[in-house]
């Protein structure tokens, strides 16, 4: 899209509400943004931008004139850019074509020089040969011709010595055969290994099953028809038509609630749409369809589709537009082939890994897109998920029925199903918090599995590439050995018929000329072998220097293609050329090398490269050209601005400019909250706001308590809000404590907080919060006083900035500070503005101007206020609501506050002791007095309580057991030396009260890793009154924590009954107030970035199994386990991973590891993870300590009969925070 397609309507629109000039900076911008428009049909109107505008200012029309000589400089200087990038250009094309001939020349030099060589070696070489059978011959003739034994006996041992070397050779040659074959068949088994395990790979990444023949999907649909009075109409529907992926219904009929009489047919995508940047694969599609409406009859609906497939199966999309132009449509959608519910899973967990997108719903809004992470359980029959973007986290949570599943979670609805023959695609869609999205995913298992056969097919065809390698190393060597061996044969026939020569040899011949010939034979022979060695010695000789002569050229092509590269647009072609001429070189080095390269047809191929740079030059000139053209395109409408400043500044020099003075007697706006309650129970809370108050300096003022408390307060109370010295607090305020009078002399005691604007004082905004009536009646009032402007500007707007506070009402509340920022819009007479905060968030005020004032509500919020100030150059006011109240300030073009880091309460942790126990109890069967039996109910916390009797009142029947009724009566941790053990709530049927263990003793032994063993006895009333001999093992964490378990097996005359297993975690929760901070101080840290708010925790863990009686003997707790967790104080998560040492364990999770997550609910949490129920708690100031329990729980409440059917483990964990 040209950049002058993006809409300016808002021009035309601010030239009629008489915009002030502040907005010439975008107006100017989007003009010279014009400039670059590659049509002929521009797409606004100078006339409309710059045409006069009544009551436009000097610094508006200075600010026009300075981006307007903006925009001259702007053009020269790209005119400049371009002249300098045409040459530059040229430059380096001219480097990149000589260094393409320089390469080219260097090629065929190489090549001519190895050819040379190669000619040179081989001449020598065939000379030598012919040499060498010519003194062959001669030396037969010599030998037919007779010699002397001596003679004979010399040449026979020289082809003796021949023969020998031949052996040798060919001995060699067939190791070296054999050695290949043996590489070869190696190679074989290992390519048909990776062949098998690719086959099998593939298998495993295979679909097994056929989806559905039929499409279906579902879809959300929201259309804002507020326009028509008709408001937001939405619909989420599975019932609509796809003829294919490409073409699907949209139920538009039944979201428009009979504003649209049918379904619109909306084609989703077409050939070659674009891919969306930064997208992960989402394409993007433009279209336009009829709708008829009931209201405007046929209209066009103009919309973007982006949309993402996965594989053949799935297809998510958002469908965005607007009909008419003038309702809003917006729409995601999924559709696919299911998964036919026969095939769905019924067992077990899958995680899904994948795509999401986010849109707020409306016009003009972008598409986020980010990741999504989910995991369906098949047994509980849920899928949960969390969707990942830049600038925000959505949990989302349904429930899973067939092939389909929806849900909501948090604001955000969301429905979809499962894709593909295996269900190994999930996608939906999901709407609520005024947005909506997609999300489509791919289960891990087979991407894993893809990915698996992925690479077990390119081991495989590299281990194919492999052997084929052996292969022909085998057939060479092998061809070698044969050569060999027939040149030994021949050599070994030769030396046995010198030998018999020699054997036979009389006394008769010449045997100088026999010597002459074997002299010459043996020195032929020696040139002969000389020549080979030459020739060898020469070609590669040749071969290098044409390496080194290509390896020049290539860096000089490589300097000039880091040179082109700072070249504009126009260089790339040159660039291409260069690289082609690289490529040239390389193909002539390989052809010196063989020496069957043709030098001509390099040499024109040279030519040609050189001819194709040209063309790229003529073409970086033809664009160089473009550019100019559009340089003074740009400079002509920079002309046409400048004129249309000029007539704005001829215009505005015959305006009178808008100039105010202050009013010179003070006035401002008050609002009081009295909580009057323990003056009479009836009064409750009272308030006013009000502007009818005395203000003798903004240091002296009256507050009406007198309208707050009719009938009570006879009069407006004295207040004053400052003095000398007075303590400075936060972002420039100040703090004065003071008394006055209300119901008696001196009765109220309050702390006045304040902070002054402008150089003489222009404004002040302050909080008065104190208490009369001997403390027990509450004040708590806001108020703004100073001198307000005397007259405000008719139109335009002005921006505002700077301070806010927030506090809540009532006695002993903080003041927070923050920022504000304002739009003062005089010709729609309105007000707007956002304040933020680090704990109260962001509070949105509203209000309509009246004359210098404004006063309105806007959400929960009333808020009044005035402007202050010479030429308005100041924005106060007050507002409450929510129960808070609060002050704003803030300057003209300001800057926003910044907001303070969270402040540590001075607190310390509850003296109270909290905790969590799990009182696991087994039994065997011993005739009719016990059964088979494990569990431990549930985990109780330090209020469990029930009371036993007989008939067995106080429990309910579930499963057909007998459940204890917790009555939330007890306190059952009181100290670190003991606690009441809950065995009785966890079978009611079997224990008949609660039981009292004893945790440490006096010289209590190390039990290793920081922990201590206590070994006591207790009794456990049941049936029988057994006898408990128990092991207290147990770990303090600097008194303000404990964890710890308790495990024995009560007996009765010498045998055991049960089997008891106790954890525990116990000690001084953290304050409230300390986990606010640190949930404050965790968002402080992520809006800051800072860090990304995680507090990391790190410790011991400990664990136990064989908790059934019929197990074997379980030995003591194990304590050699750590424990590490990532807290999440701002989502109110925590996760961890236990991990213990290897052991002989007989029910230990996979890894050695077990995982904990759990949700934060004040100073506690709890949660269940794979299976596994955790509870917990912080402790210490600042939750410094993070401890808790967890229950291995298979069942509801870890109920089983034999071992191994229900809970098998329990244990404990306790860390420290970690320092960073």
């Amino acid at each position: 899209m040209s950049p002058n397609r993006h809409s300016i309507t808002a021009v035309s629109t601010a030239k009629k509400l008489k915009t002030p000039l502040k907005a010439s900076v975008v107006l100017l911008t989007t003009m010279i943004l014009a400039a670059c428009n590659t049509t002929d049909d521009p797409s606004y109107n100078l006339d409309d931008v710059f045409s006069p505008i009544p009551g436009a200012t000097d610094a508006a029309l200075e600010k026009a004139k300075a981006e307007a000589e903006k925009a001259k400089n702007e053009a020269k200087k790209a005119k400049e850019e371009a002249e300098a990038a045409k040459k530059e250009a040229a430059k380096q094309i001219a480097a990149a074509e000589k260094a393409a001939e320089e390469k080219a020349e260097a090629a065929i030099k190489a090549k001519e020089a190895a050819e040379a060589a190669a000619v040179a070696a081989e001449k020598a070489k065939a000379d030598a040969i012919k040499a060498k059978e010519e003194a062959e011959k001669a030396l037969e003739e010599a030998l037919a011709n007779g010699g002397g034994s001596e003679a004979l006996q010399k040449e026979a041992d020289r082809k003796a010595k021949l023969a020998e070397e031949a052996e040798a050779d060919a001995e060699a040659a067939e190791a070296a055969a054999q050695a290949a074959q043996k590489k070869s068949e190696s190679e074989a088994t290992a390519a048909q290994a990776a062949q098998q395990a690719a086959q099998q790979a593939a298998q495993d990444a295979e679909i097994k099953n056929d989806p559905e023949a039929k499409k279906s999907g579902v879809q959300h649909v929201s259309i804002d028809a507020s326009d028509l009075g008709q408001g937001s109409l939405t619909t989420t529907t599975r019932d609509f038509d796809i003829t294919d992926e490409t073409e699907v219904d949209a139920r538009a009929d039944t979201a428009s609630e009979g504003l649209v009489s049918d379904p619109v047919v909306l084609k989703v995508s077409g050939d070659n749409d674009d891919l969306v940047a930064e997208s992960n694969g989402f394409k993007s599609f433009e279209n336009t369809t009829k709708v008829n409406t009931s209201s405007l009859g046929e209209v066009d609906l103009v919309y973007t589709s982006t949309y993402k497939d996965f594989g053949d199966d799935l297809r998510v999309a958002h469908i965005d537009g607007a009909a008419a132009g003038l309702l809003p449509v917006n729409g995601v959608a999924v559709v696919g082939n299911a998964t036919q519910a026969e095939n769905m899973p019924t067992e077990g967990k899958v995680g899904y890994t994948g795509d999401a997108t986010y849109r707020e719903t409306g016009q003009d809004k972008d598409i986020k897109f980010g990741t999504s992470v989910f995991t369906a359980d098949f047994v509980a029959k849920n899928i949960k998920g969390d969707l990942t973007f830049s600038d925000k986290s959505i949990g989302l949570e349904a429930d899973i029925d067939g092939n389909q599943f929806s849900g909501s979670k948090d604001g955000y609805n969301t429905d979809g199903g499962f894709y593909g023959g295996d269900g190994q695609y999930v996608g939906g869609i999901y709407e609520g918090n005024g947005a909506q999205g997609t999300y489509g995913a791919k289960s891990d298992v087979q991407t894993k599995a893809e990915q698996a056969a992925k690479d077990a097919k390119a081991k495989a065809e590299a281990t194919e590439k492999a052997l084929e390698a052996a292969r022909n190393q085998a057939a060479t060597a092998k061809a070698a050995a044969e050569k060999a061996q027939a040149e030994a044969a021949k050599a070994k026939a030769e030396a046995e018929k010198a030998q018999e020569a020699a054997d036979n040899a009389g006394s008769s011949g010449d045997d100088q000329a026999l010597q002459d010939a074997i002299d010459r034979a043996e020195a032929a022979e020696a040139a002969a072998e000389k020549a080979k060695a030459d020739a060898k010695i020469a070609i590669q000789e040749a071969a290098n220097k044409a390496k080194e002569e290509v390896k020049a050229a290539q860096d000089k092509v490589a300097a000039a293609q880091s040179e082109a590269a700072a070249a504009k647009n126009a260089a790339t072609a040159a660039k291409a050329a260069t690289k082609a001429a690289e490529e040239d070189a390389a193909i002539k080095i390989t052809a010196a090398e063989s020496g069957e390269a043709n030098a001509k047809e390099e040499a024109k191929i040279a030519q040609d490269k050189a001819a194709a740079a040209k063309i790229a030059q003529d073409k970086a000139e033809a664009d160089t050209k473009a550019a100019e053209d559009r340089v003074t395109a740009a400079a002509a409408q920079q002309a046409a601005a400048e004129k249309k400043a000029q007539d704005l500044q001829d215009k505005l020099d015959n305006t009178p400019k808008w100039v105010s003075k202050t009013e010179t007697e003070q006035s401002g706006v008050q609002h009081l909250s009295i909580d009057a309650t323990a003056l009479e129970a009836a009064l409750g809370v009272k308030t006013t706001t009000t502007r009818d108050f005395a203000i003798r300096s903004t240091s002296d003022v009256d507050a009406r308590a007198d309208l707050a408390l009719v009938g009570l307060v006879p009069e407006p109370i004295a207040i004053k809000v400052s003095g000398d010295n007075d303590a400075d607090t936060a972002n420039g305020f100040k703090s004065y404590e003071g008394t006055a009078d209300v119901l008696a002399k001196g009765d109220l005691a309050y702390t006045s907080v304040y902070k002054d604007f402008g150089e003489n004082g222009e404004m002040r905004i302050g909080h008065i919060d104190g208490s009369a009536g001997g403390g027990e009646i509450s004040v708590n009032g806001v108020a703004v006083v100073g001198n307000k402007t005397a007259t405000i500007p008719t139109d335009g707007k002005f921006e505002y900035a700077g301070d806010a506070t927030n506090r809540k009402v009532g006695l002993d509340n903080d003041i927070e500070y923050g920022s504000s920022e304002f739009t003062a819009d005089f010709v729609a007479k309105k007000v707007e503005g956002t304040l933020k905060f680090a704990k109260a968030g962001d509070i949105a005020l509203g209000a309509d101007i009246d004359g210098n004032e404004f006063s309105g509500k806007k959400g929960d919020y009333n808020t009044d206020g005035a402007f202050y100030g010479e030429d308005a150059n100041y924005i106060g006011g007050i507002y409450e609501g929510n129960g808070s109240q609060g002050t704003f300030g803030a300057e003209k073009d300001g800057t926003p506050a910044e907001l303070p880091p969270p402040v540590n309460p001075d607190v310390k942790p509850d003296t109270e002791f909290t905790g969590f126990q799990s009182n696991t109890l087994s039994s065997q069967k011993k005739g009719s007095l016990t059964d088979d039996a494990v569990g431990y109910a549930e985990i109780r916390d330090d209020k469990s309580s029930y009371v036993w009797d007989a008939k067995l009142t106080n429990t309910e029947i579930i499963d057909g057991e007998n459940v204890a009724i917790d009555d939330r009566t007890g306190d059952n941790f009181t100290g670190y030396d003991k606690f009441i053990a809950r065995a009785d709530m966890t079978k009611p049927a079997s224990v008949k009260a609660s039981v009292e263990v004893q945790l440490t003793g006096e010289d209590d032994a190390d039990y290793g890793n920081g922990f201590k063993v206590y070994n006591g006895s207790t009794k456990v009333k049941g049936p029988l009154t057994l006898t408990l001999d128990y092991a207290s093992v147990y770990k303090n964490f600097d008194s303000q924590m404990q964890i710890g378990h308790v495990y024995g097996d009560p007996g009765f005359m010498g045998g055991a009954f049960a089997r008891v297993s106790t954890v525990y975690v116990q000690g001084n929760g953290t304050n409230l107030k300390d986990m606010q901070y640190m949930k404050d101080l965790a968002k402080y840290n992520i809006d800051n970035n800072i860090n990304d708010g995680m507090v990391a925790y790190s410790g011991v863990a400990t664990y136990m199994e064989n908790l059934h009686l019929s197990d074997t003997d379980r030995g003591g707790a194990v304590v050699d386990g750590t424990s590490n967790f990532d807290v999440d104080f701002v989502g109110g998560k925590v996760d961890g991973t236990l991990t213990f040492k290897d052991g002989d364990y007989k029910y230990m999770p996979a890894g050695n590891e077990i995982k904990i997550n759990a949700d934060i609910s004040g100073n506690t949490f709890a949660g269940n993870q794979n299976g596994i129920d955790t509870a917990g708690g912080f402790y210490g100031e600042d939750a410094n300590f993070i401890g808790g329990i967890y229950q291995d729980a298979p069942t509801k409440g870890g109920k089983g009969e034999l071992p191994g059917e229900g809970t098998k483990f329990q244990g404990t964990f306790g860390a420290e925070k970690v320092v960073k």
